[in-house]
């Protein structure tokens, strides 16, 4: 319970791109979950984000 305590269920998903915790998200973002993207730095979520 107190782990859930933290993450509220009407806020902003911190792990997800930004552009998804806008209230009404832009039309033409890809659809969740985003599949990774290898990278030689890390995973990427693509070139858009």
């Amino acid at each position: 319970q107190y782990l859930a305590s933290l993450f509220h269920p009407d806020t902003p998903n911190d792990v997800a791109p930004g552009a998804y915790n806008a209230p009404d998200p832009e039309p033409g973002l890809p659809d969740s979950p985003l599949a990774p993207e290898p990278s030689a730095t890390g995973f990427r979520w693509g070139d858009w984000a």
